[in-house]
C-alpha cells in the first residue's frame, strides 16, 4: 500500500491519495473483485505471450513472415477502390439479394393485382345484386299492377254484364237494386280511373 501510495503522488501532483475510505469499503465488493482479477489476468497473459524473438540471427524467419497490409490498403479494399476488387462471394451474395428484392417486388405486385380484382369482383357482385334487386322490385310492382287490372277488368265485366241485363220483367225493389248496384260499380269504376 505504501509503494502505491507513493506510484500515486509521484504520478498526480495533487498529493495524497483522498479515497482512501471508500476504497476500503469497495474493495471487496463483488464488482470490484471481477475487475481485480480480471485486470490481474491480463496482465499475467501479457508477460507470459511477450516473447523476444531474435530476428538477427536468422533471416528465414523474417522472409517467411507475410507482410502486413497498410491503412491505406485496407481502407482501399473495404470502399472497393484500387486493386482490391469485391470478391466473387460479395457480388453473390449482391446479386441474391437483388434477386430476393425482384422476387418480393413481383410478388407484392401480384398481392396488388389479386387485391385489385377482388375489389372489382366485389363492386360488380355488389352491381349486379343491386341490379337483381331493382328488377325484383319491378317484377313485384308489375305482378300488383297486374292483379289490380285483371280485379279492374273483372269489376268491369261485372259492370258491363249487369248494364246489359234486361230489367223489363224485373220487379220494382229488384230493379232499384239492380240501380243502386249500378251505380256504387260505376263510382268504384271510374272514380279511380279519373284520379
Amino acid at each position: 500500500m505504501d509503494k502505491a501510495m507513493a506510484f500515486y503522488e509521484a504520478d498526480f501532483e495533487d498529493g495524497q491519495f483522498k479515497l482512501m475510505a471508500c476504497w476500503k469499503v469497495l474493495r471487496d465488493q463483488p464488482k470490484w473483485r471481477a475487475y481485480n482479477e480480471d485486470l490481474n489476468s491480463t496482465n499475467k497473459r501479457k508477460n507470459s505471450e511477450t516473447e523476444t524473438v531474435d530476428l538477427t540471427s536468422s533471416t528465414d524467419v523474417v522472409n517467411d513472415l507475410p507482410r502486413p497490409g497498410g491503412c491505406k490498403k485496407a481502407k482501399e479494399e473495404r470502399s472497393g477502390k484500387g486493386q482490391g476488387k469485391a470478391s466473387s462471394s460479395t457480388m453473390d451474395e449482391i446479386d441474391k439479394l437483388r434477386e430476393v428484392q425482384a422476387k418480393s417486388k413481383e410478388d407484392r405486385i401480384e398481392v396488388l393485382e389479386r387485391h385489385q380484382r377482388i375489389v372489382a369482383d366485389k363492386k360488380e357482385s355488389a352491381r349486379l345484386k343491386h341490379l337483381a334487386a331493382q328488377e325484383n322490385k319491378e317484377a313485384k310492382l308489375l305482378e300488383r299492377e297486374g292483379k289490380m287490372h285483371d280485379k279492374e277488368s273483372k269489376l268491369l265485366e261485372t259492370y258491363k254484364t249487369l248494364l246489359t241485363l234486361d230489367t223489363s220483367l224485373m220487379p220494382e225493389d229488384l230493379k232499384a237494386e239492380h240501380m243502386i248496384a249500378l251505380k256504387s260499380m260505376r263510382e268504384k269504376n271510374f272514380s279511380n280511373r279519373a284520379l
